[in-house]
């Protein structure tokens, strides 16, 4: 959703930074507060495709091909060839942009057999196993190599490095978090992939990116800000799901949990993709609709499926991890955390087409364990919890808005310049709380045209990571007119094995990929 509102404080003209028109000189810039507190590591995503070339002419075509796209890209995106560094200073750390001359965008071969022992060599044997997502999340794949390239500390904006396997084309795409959401995963995507297309048919990626400005501006204390300080801002500025946190080390500045903190589970999370077809899921919330108001004919997907999947994932968690007897005090409440991207939410049009950078909000909503433990079947016609579910679910996505990334953006400002760290109260690891994000848009539509690639859309987009998080639920990319939708669930295993066990969840499944 785009707001055209005008009075919200974009950024300044003096404010905002311009991409060089040419590489000649180095120039270093500091990130605004947003992409300070992101996490230092990177957002990953491979695209799979079958490929029909066995020659190393064949492939050279390839690696030729792509490589010129990038080419193009960097001339048209020339931030992409930026590098980021975490400084460390007094009482923290500072993210910092920098623009070299004549950088690139590596791009390099991550050869199969660094991919672990359980990856197919053989892209058939993929397909038939349904991509699973546990073949792309391992530390073989990460390797905590991140975006970093030297050792030097600076690690690169945006990698990508390619694979082949026995009849198929692995293409890895990797951004660094500081600079980057979802959203511009998914528009990194789009425009290299416009970017192989034929020299007639290439789309233009429009106006060149810009990470280099806040895209809200606010009062800048330039008192130094003590501990008792940021206490007061915390109250002023209300924000449920943060923390305050003394960093012991400027190494983990940032965001902390989920994607970068330490996980405490004793047993092993696996990650299982449950698939659903597309019309039984608007069957079924339509039948809610229907009983909620005989007036409404459609409920959003998403806040259906995060509603039916907390309610579910909570309740196995609760048997497996904490017993079946009484919720003890400190599990009385459960948590569902909702990450979206507020660019568009609250920037105009031509700002949030502009604006390249980390904009995920994290909105929470809480609610007794009880009612969501006690949640009904909407198969049978009970959905008295599932609507409570969703009435919460709903209302915290809603939240983000302009006075919600305002209250935001000047509590993370005044974070970074104290040298504080930044947590999220939202702990996947406990039982009680659950993180449900969606990728649905990332990437799967994007057309390629890569010699020895028989198809125009990538078969399947994946994300990557050095290891499944207990507790989260992310709805994976979806090709249009699949007329399914895939649910990327990671638990530690016996919950896994609780939430397979539930009926009434794998009523609504039609298949599992593990």
């Amino acid at each position: 959703m785009r707001n055209n509102r005008k009075d919200i404080p974009v950024a300044r003209e003096k404010d905002r930074v311009s991409p060089p028109q040419t590489k000649t000189k180095t120039m270093d810039f500091r990130l605004p507060a947003w992409s300070q507190a992101a996490p230092p590591s990177s957002l990953s995503a491979v695209l799979c495709f079958p490929y029909h070339e066995t020659g190393w002419q064949g492939k050279a075509r390839t690696i030729q091909h792509i490589q010129s796209a990038i080419r193009r890209l960097e001339t048209k995106q020339p931030l992409l060839t930026c590098r980021v560094f975490r400084d460390a200073r007094m009482g923290g750390t500072e993210t910092r942009i920098r623009f070299l001359q004549d950088h690139t965008i590596p791009f390099s071969e991550l050869k199969v057999e660094h991919l672990g022992p359980y990856v197919p060599r053989c892209y058939r044997l993929l397909q038939a196993r349904g991509f699973p997502q546990r073949l792309f999340v391992n530390d073989r794949v990460m390797a905590e190599q991140e975006t970093r390239t030297e050792e030097d500390g600076w690690s690169n904006v945006l990698r990508i490095e390619y694979t082949f396997v026995e009849g198929g084309f692995l293409l890895w795409i990797h951004l660094h978090r500081t600079v980057a959401d979802e959203d511009c995963l998914g528009r990194v995507i789009n425009w290299l992939a416009a970017e192989t297309q034929p020299r007639e048919l290439e789309a233009d990626p429009g106006m060149a990116v810009n990470f280099l400005y806040p895209p809200l501006t606010t009062e800048r204390n330039a008192t130094s800000i003590t501990a008792r300080g940021m206490s007061a801002a915390h109250d002023l500025y209300p924000c449920p799901e943060y923390s305050l946190q003394v960093l012991p080390s400027p190494d983990i500045a940032g965001i902390s949990t989920p994607y970068n903190g330490t996980t405490f589970d004793a047993e092993p999370c696996v990650g299982v993709i449950f698939v659903f077809e597309t019309e039984k899921l608007r069957t079924l919330s339509t039948l809610i609709g229907r009983q909620v108001s005989p007036t409404a004919t459609h409920i959003p997907l998403y806040t259906f499926l995060a509603a039916t999947a907390w309610a579910h994932i909570t309740r196995a968690r609760f048997a497996q991890e904490l017993g079946d007897g009484p919720i003890p005090p400190w599990s009385r409440a459960a948590t569902i955390a909702t990450p979206v991207c507020w660019r568009y939410r609250v920037l105009d049009p031509d700002a949030g087409d502009v604006h390249f950078g980390n904009t995920l909000a994290w909105p929470i909503a809480t609610l007794p364990a009880e009612m969501v433990l006690g949640f009904d079947d909407p198969s049978r016609g009970q959905v008295p919890h599932v609507v409570q579910l969703m009435k919460a679910i709903s209302t915290s996505v809603r939240s983000v808005d302009e006075n919600f990334v305002e209250s935001r953006t000047k509590f993370l400002e005044k974070a970074v310049e104290g040298g504080r760290g930044i947590g999220l109260t939202v702990f996947p690891d406990c039982a009680t709380d659950l993180v449900f994000g969606s990728w649905r848009f990332v990437g799967a539509e994007a057309k390629w045209d890569i010699p020895g690639v028989p198809v125009s859309r990538a078969e399947r987009v994946r994300r990557v990571g050095p290891r499944f998080m207990a507790g989260e639920a992310l709805i994976l990319p979806e090709r249009e007119g699949a007329g399914e939708l895939e649910l990327l669930v990671s638990l530690p295993r016996g919950s896994m094995q609780r939430l397979m066990m539930d009926r009434s969840w794998m009523g609504a499944v039609c298949r599992v990929v593990e």
